[in-house]
């Protein structure tokens, strides 16, 4: 009888165990398999694709791998001053820096051997905007550009006397990377930031005013 009983155990020990070993599918519960670094990632054409397909005008565009990384960025010009914006891809996410020139006297640039990219946004030395100055130099870093530089100075204004001939020319506040400077270190800092600028090129761009060229070219990437 006593053999009886451990041999009944067993069995039913066997049984146990066998079901514990069943496939999910057989047991009802759901299978979560491991995480893997081959999951596919984000389709760096499919984001550019989606955000162009929102722009409502352009100029030119360019697609070239400017920061050779193996993916093509995106240039976007709205007019000659190239005003527009530059799409990347890093760390899987889209990223935008946009180049918001206001100015007709403002412009942005290029420094290849540098990879950065300078922008001003405003200048002007007219009677209304007399000193008026905003620069921006962007470094490629491993998170994307990022504003290193910055040169601004407010408008002044410069009067005339109508009588004497003389003019009267009063600067604004000078500011470098958003700390208040004195007229002669803000002049030399302009000028070193106008001298990048003159030294700066632009990407060669596809002319035209249909979005529908850049996306075809890109799906081609």
């Amino acid at each position: 009888m006593k053999k009886f009983i451990i041999i009944l155990s067993l069995c039913l020990l066997l049984v146990s165990c066998n079901k514990n070993e069943l496939p999910a599918s057989e047991t009802g519960k759901s299978y979560n398999p491991p995480e893997s670094d081959d999951v596919p990632k984000q389709d760096w054409r499919e984001d550019y694709a989606r955000y162009l397909s929102d722009a409502d005008w352009l100029d030119g565009f360019y697609i070239g791998d400017i920061n050779n990384d193996g993916i093509p960025e995106v240039v976007i010009r709205y007019n000659e001053t190239n005003s527009g914006f530059i799409l990347y891809f890093i760390n899987d996410k889209l990223q935008v820096l946009e180049l918001d020139v206001v100015s007709m006297w403002g412009k942005a640039g290029y420094l290849e051997k540098t990879n950065q990219i300078i922008l001003l946004r405003e200048y002007g030395h007219t009677y209304g905007t007399f000193g008026l100055a905003d620069y921006s130099l962007y470094d490629w870093t491993p998170n994307g550009y990022v504003e290193t530089r910055s040169v601004m100075r407010e408008s002044g204004y410069a009067e005339s006397n109508g009588e004497t001939g003389e003019l009267f020319e009063d600067y604004g506040q000078g500011y470098i990377n958003g700390e208040e400077v004195d007229f002669a270190e803000f002049e030399t800092a302009l000028a070193e930031m106008e001298e990048l600028l003159e030294k700066s090129t632009w990407f060669p761009m596809t002319d035209t005013s249909d979005i529908n060229d850049c996306l075809e070219i890109l799906h081609r990437q």
